[in-house]
């Protein structure tokens, strides 16, 4: 008791099934329940309206988009996806965006990805995790821990480095700290980050309010300039006309 709950059953089936399945999830006392996105929208959709109690509250509903086992080669030979593993992701993630999930469940290294293209307030779970000196086992797309507190993940899903680990309690306590220490190193990167666009876009404001007053000086030097050009013409003109008045003698005439 006193911890979060994330009940991972995948759920993959026609919409209907899928919303009675979490109409009967919603009873129970869990934090974060998950479904496949290549169910589709219909299917997220009625899953999300099953999940949602009468009071209005609900379990976070996320969506795995490829599982972690799943390589390049298996997606395109064996699933016939002939797009990219990363723009697979994509699109279920931007699919369940839309339909009105939390987030998705994905690998650690499309989670910024993820982030960039369905805002910074979409979830990202991300299976995956292995230290590097841990067993690969049948996990393909996998990341450190500390390189998956640098990539944006919110949630690192840590399953055999640790169960299966000689002493599980210090593995989760590494796991923690890793991923705790990475993700405050990348706070303070990213603030860094933030403070020097803020003041590039300081610069850039000062800059265009400067290039703003030089171009109102231009603009005036210029039409002062030809206030004085259409002085000299009317000048000009004045002075052609004068002579016209003297009709003076051409040179033949005056030899």
């Amino acid at each position: 008791r006193g911890h979060k709950i994330f009940l991972d059953l995948k759920l993959h089936d026609i919409p209907n099934t899928v919303k009675r399945a979490m109409n009967v999830l919603s009873r129970l006392d869990v934090d974060m329940v998950n479904l496949h996105a290549a169910g589709a929208s219909e299917m997220m959709k009625g899953a999300l309206e099953g999940l949602t109690r009468p009071d209005g509250t609900r379990p976070l509903l996320i969506a795995v988009t490829q599982l972690t086992s799943t390589d390049a080669a298996a997606l395109k030979n064996e699933l016939l996806i002939d797009v990219p593993m990363a723009e697979t992701v994509l699109s279920y993630a931007k699919n369940a965006a839309n339909s009105g999930l939390d987030g998705v469940v994905c690998s650690p290294l499309e989670a910024a990805l993820v982030k960039e293209r369905c805002g910074a307030n979409f979830l990202t779970v991300t299976p995956g995790i292995r230290f590097a000196d841990s067993a690969v086992g049948d996990q393909k797309r996998i990341m450190t821990p500390e390189k998956a507190g640098k990539s944006g993940c919110d949630y690192i899903v840590v399953g055999r480095p640790i169960t299966q680990a000689e002493d599980p309690v210090a593995a989760y306590r590494r796991a923690e700290q890793v991923e705790r220490k990475a993700r405050e190193r990348a706070a303070v990167f990213y603030q860094k980050i933030d403070d020097l666009v803020a003041k590039t876009n300081d610069q850039l404001t000062q800059d265009d309010k400067a290039l703003g007053s030089l171009a109102g000086e231009l603009g005036a030097n210029i039409a002062a300039l030809q206030q004085v050009m259409a002085k000299i013409r009317a000048t000009l003109d004045d002075s052609t006309h004068f002579l016209k008045q003297l009709d003076l003698p051409a040179a033949d005439d005056a030899e």
